[in-house]
Parts: structure tokens; sequence; C-alpha cells
């Protein structure tokens, strides 16, 4: 399964524009293959008859709409396009030298964007490596990366502009989806390196019996698990049924009316929601996660699956930021007593002292909760930041956080820090944080500190 999402002008076919004394009215066409599996003639050469699905119809449409909307009518392919016919295969892995087929034909129809699909990677770095390079458009791939680099291995999007109105095209591809959706069913963790191994081992042998790589489908994997599935023999049993099937009841099977197999596939849907966390958040009334269920289930009804997927995914973010803008800061003045300080010069130095308690993650969204600090500590000659409970610093932060401390030693208060999770301090390093505060006013803990005598800043020396 692949994603292929627009995000702007996919809902309207036309679109308008309002300048400042005038409306323009843009009308675009957006046409979307997919799964196309090699059928690029409406010839089935492993059946060895005619069929009506192919790129060459496709393209007959194409040009009837080109010439209703010109340039304004776009065509993207949303991946899986590499293998399934011999036509593919040949040009796969018996012609290496000429350009491939698929780019010719997607270079000829004048395709805008590809995307690659989980199929067209399991032709092997080779044959997909050689396709894309000789694609007159991007093929996108936001969520593959690169090993060596970390970095993106396929452009991640892309950008049409269309008299004046801008799409912006997002590829990403399913990655272990299927897998990972079955362990959270059975409550059994899944090995990714086992299954991309595993998967990567059938798809080697599987040619040799005249069978076609493929991967697992979330669909059919839940209604094993539903119906008692628990070894791996469940996939043989179900590939053996379908093989009878397909051999004796084939006659009977072509006359089960679609109004039956629609109800299979609603009781089919219906046992694949988990309907106890669905309960246990409804139940405990999880806003958030209610919405985010809620709209994941209609944009299912009304788009599609990946589609919904994206939506969901989009709308936990915007709940993510939310969570993550909160940070909760609290003060305190040293009270040497509640730790059983008895010498009189610890008391004497810290006796004006006050401890910043900071708790939440500090980033952009809270910067001005942290510019605040140096109001609300005025009057004390010495600010210990407790920050074990800050689990992330981003640079807005940390610009913030270093102009307060200059702030507070430009006014003789002495500043320390204590307790800095590994993570922030990475940050505290790559910002030259470290090197401003100074290596010796970091603290395990601000208990330490108090047991410390420390020189008093230079303007409060006596």
């Amino acid at each position: 399964m692949k994603y292929l999402i627009c995000l702007a002008a996919l809902l309207w076919a036309g679109m308008k524009l309002t300048a400042a004394d005038n409306v323009k009215e843009v009308e675009i066409k957006i046409i979307e293959t997919s799964d196309v599996h090699g059928n690029f003639f409406p010839y089935n050469f492993i059946e060895r008859k005619e069929w009506n699905g192919s790129l060459a119809r496709v393209y007959s449409y194409v040009k009837e709409q080109r010439k209703l909307y010109g340039d304004n009518c776009i065509l993207v392919d949303n991946g899986d396009i590499l293998q399934g016919q011999p036509t593919a295969y040949y040009y796969n892995f018996i012609d290496t030298v000429s350009t491939h087929v698929v780019a010719e034909i997607q270079n000829f129809m004048g395709y805008a964007v590809g995307n690659m699909g989980n199929h067209d990677v399991e032709t092997g770095h080779a044959v997909y490596d050689r396709w894309i390079k000789q694609c007159k458009f991007p093929v996108l791939g936001a969520n593959i990366v690169d090993n060596a680099t970390g970095k993106p291995y396929l452009k991640p999007y892309e950008i049409i502009n269309r008299d004046g109105v801008k799409i912006a095209i997002l590829g990403m591809i399913e990655s272990l989806l299927c897998g990972a959706s079955a362990g959270r069913m059975t409550g059994v963790r899944l090995d990714a390196n086992q299954e991309l191994i595993a998967q990567g081992v059938g798809n080697i042998l599987l040619p040799f019996f005249g069978g076609i790589p493929a991967t697992a489908a979330i669909a059919r994997t839940s209604v094993a698990i539903k119906s008692g599935a628990k070894t791996r023999l469940t996939g043989v049993f179900h590939a053996v049924g379908l093989l009878i099937s397909m051999f004796l009841l084939a006659p009977v099977m072509s006359k089960i009316p679609l109004a039956a197999l629609a109800g299979v596939l609603m009781v089919t849907a219906w046992r694949m929601n988990e309907w106890e966390s669905i309960r246990y958040i409804f139940s405990h009334k999880f806003k958030g996660a209610m919405l985010e269920f809620t709209a994941t289930m209609f944009a299912t009804i009304i788009f599609d699956l990946t589609v919904a997927i994206l939506i969901g995914v989009l709308i936990g973010l915007v709940f993510l930021v939310s969570r993550l803008s909160f940070i909760e800061i609290n003060y305190e003045n040293v009270d040497m007593n509640r730790m059983h300080v008895t010498d009189p010069v610890l008391c004497e130095r810290y006796s004006n002292a006050k401890v910043v308690y900071i708790t939440g993650p500090m980033i952009f969204a809270n910067t001005q909760a942290v510019a605040d600090i140096a109001g609300k500590v005025e009057g004390s000659d010495t600010v210990l930041f407790s920050m074990r409970g800050v689990s992330n610093i981003d640079i807005s932060c940390a610009q913030t956080l270093r102009e307060l401390v200059e702030g507070l030693r430009k006014k003789g208060v002495d500043v320390a820090i204590c307790g800095m999770t590994t993570h922030a301090m990475k940050m505290m390093d790559r910002s030259d944080l470290h090197k401003i505060i100074g290596d010796e006013n970091f603290y395990w803990s601000v208990e330490r500190v108090l047991l410390t005598n420390r020189p008093r800043p230079a303007s409060k020396v006596d």
C-alpha cells in the first residue's frame, strides 16, 4: 500500500483565486493511476487473453482530458508499477541496457509525479534505480531512508504550480504496517529485521516456482487473527483454500451476488476494530483520541484508508504540538533547614537563593515562559535551575535561556544548572551554552550545589 497525498486542490474541481480587483477561476483535473502492475497494454500476457485495464486505455482518456484542461490536467502515479506482467519482468531482469519500458511509457504519457510502491522496492536496487534515473519526472518516497546518510533516499514531495495554484504532493510507502498491526492485536512484538529478511528470502525463491513476489495484507491478516489464527500455518491453509476454490469452485463462486460479498466485507471490517481499545478511549473521555478515531473512521468511509491514516496522523500531530507547548515552572526559596544543614557559612551563602524547577520540553512555544523567569527571581542573589524534568531543548529556547543567564549575570546573580538529561545536554553543547555557562556551574542535583560554598558573583563580594 502506498500513500500519495495531494495536500491542496484535490477536493475541488475548480479553484478560485482572488486578486485585488478581479476573480480568476482555475480548473484543475488530476488523474491518478495506481497498482498498474505491468499492465501497460490491453492484453494479459500471463493468461493470454485481452482485458479492459491498461495504461494504453488510460492514455486515451488522458488525451481527451488534456484537450479540455491543457496543462491543468495533471497525471500522477501511486506506485506498484514495475512488476506483474512479463513485459515488466523482461525489462527488469533480461534487457537491462535499454531504457526501461515503464520509464518510456510514463515519459510518453507525460506523468508529472510518480511514487515508489512497496512492490516496486521488491524488484531490487538495480531495477528501480535505473527506472527512477530514466524518468523525466520526480519519483517520490518521503519515508524511504538512505541508511548511509540517514536522509531520504528519494525526493519527499513535489510542488506543482498551475495558473498560480500550488499543489503539494507527498509520496510515502508502507513499511511493515501489516506486521506492526498484527503485533498489536496479538500482543507479540514485531521483529522488523526478521520480517524483512523473511520477505526477502520468500521473494527471492518465489520466481523459481512461477510465483509473483508480494507482501502481507492487513485485511487478510486481521481476519485470520480474529478467526483464531495462532501459527504461521494459517497462511499455508489460506493459500491451499484459495487454490482449491480457484480450481474446483470457480463456477460456483462466480455466481455469488455482490451484495453477499459486501456483507462479508462489512463483517470483516467490523471484526477488524479493536473494540476494547475503542471502549477504553470513549469511557475515559480522551477527547483527542476520540476526535482522531472519529475523523479517521469517517475519512475511511468518505475517501479511503490511506487518506484516513494521513488525516488521523495530522490530527495527532496537532494534539502533540499542543501538549508539548505546556511547560511547568515552579519557584521555591532555599531552606537549608530542610536539608539539615547547620554550617553557618553555607546557610548564609544561600540565604537569598531561589530554585527554579522546570518540567516539560523547552521548545519554541515555551520561549516566553522561559523569558519570564527573570522577573520571577528578581531580588535573589543565586538562582539554581533544576532541569531534570526537561526532556528536550530546541534552538529557540536555547537562545532564550542564554539571554536569561547572561541577563541574570549582568545583575550580579549567581547561576547554576542542575540535573540536565543527556539529550538536553547535547543541545547545551551544540548551542555553546555549556561553554557560556561554564562546566563548573553544572551539577548533578540542587542538593550538591547547596553543599558547595560557591563563590559569590564579583558584584556581590563585600
